[in-house]
């Protein structure tokens, strides 16, 4: 008798969250990870699973490491990350040991995540491109690897308040609008100059996030650095 494949389509925003709670499911009704295919999609699709049977237990450690590692550009990340935590439920000390193989590329995975946050943080440039209902919008484009851009947002979120913004990546697009957010792919990049603050970059967001013709007057030289 062969055992089930299943198949689980994570959604594109919110996937830590969301991994966290699928992979203590399927450690519940111990699913093995050969029987599992990660994929993320517009949306969360999980096929029916099997009644939990048992508690699902990995060290802290660990979940605090996959928040982090989840947004690695890896496309084996997911595979990863659930093998780890299947070896993880009897062997918990496992997370510290830096010559364990899956342990040293979680680490790694971090690390690199860690470093594009940084990255991030540092060159982030935002042109404000006009305004809508009384409040400025500002925008930038950040080329950055991988996929830290949730990672920031709580950050983001506080700090331009005042405004509303859109921030762009290689990899997602997060538009937060009088508080309000919504992340989706990103546009493909325009073959622009690698320095942000070039006049071209002002003009293509301006277009991405304004459209429509506007009277309102903005200042090419409002540009906020975070």
């Amino acid at each position: 008798m062969y055992a089930a494949m299943y198949s689980i389509t994570l959604p594109f925003s919110g996937t830590a969250i969301v991994w966290r709670r699928i992979a203590r499911r399927l450690l519940s009704a111990r699913i093995a990870p050969e029987f599992v295919e990660w994929s993320v999609g517009a949306t969360e699709m999980v096929p029916t699973l099997p009644d939990e049977r048992y508690k699902a237990r990995v060290p802290e450690r660990f979940v605090i490491l996959t928040e982090t590692a989840v947004w690695h550009s890896d496309p084996a990340k997911f595979d990863l990350l659930y093998r780890l935590a299947w070896r993880l439920r009897l062997q918990p000390s496992l997370v510290g040991d830096r010559c364990d193989t899956d342990v040293l590329r979680l680490l790694e995975m971090e690390n690199d995540v860690l470093r594009a946050h940084r990255k991030l943080g540092r060159d982030l440039r935002l042109h404000e491109v006009g305004r809508q209902a009384g409040r400025r919008i500002f925008a930038g484009w950040c080329d950055v690897p991988h996929d830290p851009l949730e990672l920031a947002l709580p950050k983001y979120q506080r700090q331009f308040s005042e405004f509303d913004w859109v921030i762009y990546t290689p990899q997602r697009m997060v538009r937060c609008t009088q508080g309000e957010v919504s992340i989706t792919p990103s546009p493909e990049r325009p073959e622009l100059s690698r320095d942000m603050r070039h006049i071209d970059w002002y003009e293509w967001l301006r277009a991405q996030v304004c459209p429509a013709p506007s009277n309102d007057r903005t200042d090419f030289s409002a540009v906020i650095t975070y």
